[in-house]
């Protein structure tokens, strides 16, 4: 038989526990849903783990990845989205941003069913589902619940740290450009010097963080511990493109 998968709206909670996390209430039991079939408890596969996939894109990397559980009315998935992926972060702020709009589906192959009826409606009793994957959709076949919290979100040191390393990067980029055009004795495309003086415009607007970043990293006698240690190293670099483009200002 053929994966098949089904969506709905469900609650979603984003926890503060750890950056990423989440949990998700993906099927509610003995309910019949838009295509007919009543998801019974004893169906949902407690346990399994199951890829993070984009709207049921099997071809995507996945999102996360994530652990079967339940509740008493709900079948569950407490997940964790890959943030260290500009896939998986985008689609986690996206979630979240959605908030009780967004709906979730899972990919499953059934292995046990039979017919029967429910508050006089014919209905198709799912007794045993293999679950492969759960993944943020568009469209529910069951739009019964929304979102219940959105309480957590990116730790400030690891958004430092992804931010630092593309810092990093582009740092490197633009001294290597600028030497090879030198020698060349080329300036850049009009597009680029575009791209650059938008770059310059938003180092402007960073120059006003620079007082409260070292604020946060006040005192600094010891040298910083922990995720204090990202925050320093892009104030570090902010100094460093500073220096490169001349004294930048804010306003």
């Amino acid at each position: 038989m053929h994966p098949r998968s089904k969506s709905l709206i469900t609650p979603l909670e984003i926890k503060a526990d750890r950056a990423g996390h989440a949990t998700a209430a993906i099927v509610k039991y003995d309910t019949v849903d838009l295509d007919g079939d009543v998801v019974l408890r004893s169906a949902w596969p407690v346990g399994s783990v199951v890829a993070i996939q984009p709207a049921h894109n099997w071809t995507a990397p996945p999102l996360g990845e994530g652990t079967l559980a339940t509740t008493d009315a709900w079948g569950t998935v407490d997940l964790d989205f890959f943030l260290a992926t500009s896939l998986g972060h985008d689609w986690y702020e996206a979630v979240k941003a959605r908030g009780p709009r967004q709906q979730w589906s899972f990919g499953y192959r059934v292995l046990d069913s039979e017919p029967g009826t429910l508050g006089g409606q014919p209905v198709q009793f799912l007794k045993a589902l293999e679950v492969f994957e759960a993944s943020p959709v568009l469209l529910a076949a069951q739009p019964l619940s929304h979102t219940v919290a959105i309480k957590g979100g990116e730790r400030l040191a690891d958004h430092a740290g992804r931010v630092l390393a593309e810092v990093a990067a582009l740092t490197t980029r633009i001294t290597e450009v600028a030497a090879l055009r030198a020698g060349e004795g080329r300036t850049v495309s009009d597009a680029t010097r575009t791209d650059l003086a938008a770059l310059v415009a938003a180092l402007d607007a960073l120059a006003g963080t620079k007082s409260d970043l070292a604020t946060l990293l006040a005192p600094v006698d010891a040298p910083p511990a922990g995720g204090d240690a990202a925050l320093r190293a892009l104030y570090d670099e902010l100094q460093a493109l500073e220096r490169y483009y001349g004294p930048v200002r804010a306003g």
